[in-house]
C-alpha cells in the first residue's frame, strides 16, 4: 500500500487542481488527447524491463489524459461509449478478480493463446455478477456507518481464520510434485530457509536461530555446521540427514557469492562487502571451534578460481575482459595463495582440538542447462489430474543436460589437486569428491538426471534435494571411518 499511495495522491492532486481552475490546467486541456492516448497505447508494450518507467509515466500520461479528455473530440466519443463506459463502472471488480483468476490459471491449467479467450470471458463474467449482485446493491444499501466497520471486521477476522485453516490442506489438496514447488533449500519445520544469510553480524544469533536441534537435552552430541555460497544453501538436506543421523544439532549460515574461507574476486563495493562477511564468519568460527563440531564447506568453487565460467561458457577470459562482464578481477594464483593461508589457519585450530573440517569439492556443471521455468512454474511443471503428461512439453523442462565427464575434470583438476596436497598434510580434514558421487568414474557423460529419471541438478550448478541426500549418505559414511 504505501508504495502505491503515490498513483492514488496523484489523482486527488489533479482533482483539487481541476476543482480550483488551475491555471497549469487551462493549459494543459489546450493539448490534443489523442497525443496522449496513443502514448499511452505504446507503454502498455514496452517490455517488462521497463517496468518502473512504465508505472511512472502511465500514471503521469493518465492524469494529463483527463485534463485533455474535451466534448467534441474522437477520444471523448470514444471513452464515452456506452461499451466502454460500462466496463469503466464495473472495472473495480475487474481489477479485483482478473489477478486471482489468471494466478489460478497459471498454476494450474497453464494460459497459452488458446485458453486466454475463455480465462478473459470468465474474468468478465465473475465480474459482472461481481458487480451486478454484490457491488451495486452494497452501494444502494442504506447501512450505518458502525454496521460497515462490524461487517468489515468480522469478514477480515472470519477470513484470515478460513485462509489459516486451509493450509493445513495445502499438501493434501496440491496433487503435483511439492519439492518443484518448496522454498529451495529450506527444511520443512525448521527456520533453516533462504533468510539463514549473514551480513557478518550478529553471527551467534544467526547461527542459533537457523539450527535444528535432534540431540534433546544431550550436551555431547556432534555439531554440524554448514558455511558458504548458494552451493552451501543447496546442501541443507545434507548437514539435516547428518544430524538426524548422529542425533546431533545442524547449523546453517552463508554470505551472498562468497566461499568461506573468503576471497575478493573483483573490486565492486559488493564484492568488498561479501567478502568483509565470509571473513567475519570465518573468524567467528575459528574462536569459538570445539571438539564436538564438523565445519563442512560448500562454494561454487569452478567460479572463484577458473577462466572459463560455466555461465558464460563461449566467451574466453580476454573476451569477458573487454566486455566488462568481470570488472577489475583479481589474479586467481592470488587468490588461492589468500585461501590456502586461511585454511590452513583454521585447519591447524581445528587439529589443536580435534574437531572435523569437511570441503565439498567442485560439482559437475552444465554449459546450456536451465532448470529455472521448473522452480517459477513448478505446479504446472508437475503431472497432476487436470494436466496429465504436461511435465514432458516446454516451458517446463528442458532436455536433460549431457556434458563430456573429461571436460568437467579438467576444470576442477587445478583446485582439486591443491585440496588433496592440503588433506595429505592435516588428519582433521576430509575432502569429499562429490563429483563422482553424482558422476561416476564409469560414465562418459555428466548428466543432471539418473538414469531411474531421479532430478540431481535445479539449473546449471545447483543440485536438487536428492542429490544432497545421496551426498550427504555417503559423507557419513566417510565420517564414520574417521
Amino acid at each position: 500500500m504505501p508504495t502505491r499511495f503515490w498513483e492514488m495522491a496523484s489523482g486527488s492532486l489533479l482533482f483539487m487542481m481541476i476543482d480550483q481552475n488551475n491555471f497549469a490546467i487551462k493549459k494543459l486541456e489546450k493539448f490534443p488527447p489523442l497525443i496522449i492516448f496513443s502514448l499511452m497505447v505504446f507503454i502498455l508494450f514496452l517490455p517488462i524491463s521497463y517496468g518502473l518507467g512504465a508505472t511512472i509515466s502511465i500514471v503521469f500520461f493518465s492524469s494529463f489524459f483527463i485534463i485533455c479528455l474535451k466534448k467534441d473530440t474522437l477520444c471523448f466519443k470514444l471513452f464515452t461509449n456506452k461499451v466502454v463506459l460500462f466496463i469503466g463502472l464495473m472495472s473495480y471488480s475487474l481489477y479485483l478478480w482478473h489477478w486471482g483468476i489468471l494466478t489460478l490459471a497459471r498454476w494450474t491449467i497453464g494460459i497459452n493463446n488458446i485458453n486466454s479467450i475463455v480465462l478473459i470471458s470468465l474474468i468478465f463474467l465473475i465480474s459482472y455478477f461481481s458487480y451486478e449482485f454484490i457491488e451495486k446493491p452494497f452501494r444502494n444499501l442504506n447501512i450505518k456507518r458502525m454496521h460497515i466497520y462490524s461487517i468489515g471486521i468480522i469478514s477480515l477476522i472470519s477470513g484470515s481464520i478460513s485462509i489459516k485453516m486451509l493450509e493445513r490442506f495445502n499438501e493434501f489438496l496440491f496433487a503435483g510434485d511439492i519439492s518443484l514447488v518448496s522454498d529451495w533449500g529450506s527444511i520443512k519445520g525448521s527456520k533453516i530457509n533462504s533468510q539463514c544469510n549473514t551480513n557478518g553480524y550478529e553471527i551467534e544469533k544467526n547461527l542459533e536461530k537457523c539450527s535444528i536441534n535432534y540431540s534433546g537435552s544431550n550436551l555431547n552430541q556432534k555439531e554440524f555446521i554448514l558455511l558458504g555460497d548458494s552451493h552451501a544453501r543447496s546442501h541443507v538436506y545434507l548437514g539435516d540427514y547428518l544430524a538426524k543421523k548422529e542425533k546431533g544439532i545442524f547449523r546453517f549460515l552463508r554470505c551472498d557469492d562468497v566461499a568461506i574461507p573468503p576471497l575478493i574476486l573483483s573490486k565492486s563495493n559488493k564484492a568488498l562487502e561479501n567478502y568483509k562477511c565470509g571473513k567475519r564468519l570465518l573468524d567467528y568460527i575459528v574462536k569459538n571451534l570445539n571438539s564436538k563440531q564438523v565445519i563442512i564447506l560448500s562454494a561454487r568453487w569452478s567460479t572463484l578460481y577458473f577462466d572459463d565460467y560455466a555461465d558464460l561458457s563461449n566467451i574466453n577470459r580476454v573476451s569477458i575482459q573487454k566486455k566488462n562482464l568481470y570488472p577489475n578481477k583479481y589474479n586467481p594464483e592470488s587468490a588461492i595463495t589468500s585461501f590456502i593461508n586461511d585454511l590452513d589457519f583454521l585447519l591447524k585450530k581445528s587439529e589443536k582440538l580435534g574437531s572435523k573440517i569437511v570441503i565439498l569439492d567442485s560439482l559437475p556443471e552444465f554449459r546450456k542447462y536451465r532448470r529455472k521455468p521448473v522452480q517459477e512454474h513448478g505446479s504446472l511443471c508437475s503431472n497432476q489430474w487436470f494436466n496429465e503428461g504436461v511435465r514432458l512439453k516446454k516451458p517446463c523442462f528442458f532436455d536433460k543436460a549431457l556434458e563430456s565427464r573429461d571436460f568437467l575434470l579438467k576444470r576442477k583438476k587445478k583446485f582439486s589437486n591443491i585440496l588433496l596436497k592440503i588433506q595429505n598434510k592435516y588428519n582433521n580434514l576430509i575432502v569429499l569428491n562429490q563429483f563422482d558421487i553424482l558422476c561416476p568414474p564409469e560414465n562418459i557423460y555428466c548428466e543432471t538426471e539418473e538414469k531411474d529419471g531421479t532430478n540431481l541438478f535445479l539449473d546449471d550448478d545447483h543440485i536438487s534435494p536428492e542429490a544432497s541426500l545421496k551426498i550427504g549418505k555417503v559423507l557419513y559414511e566417510e565420517l564414520k571411518s574417521n
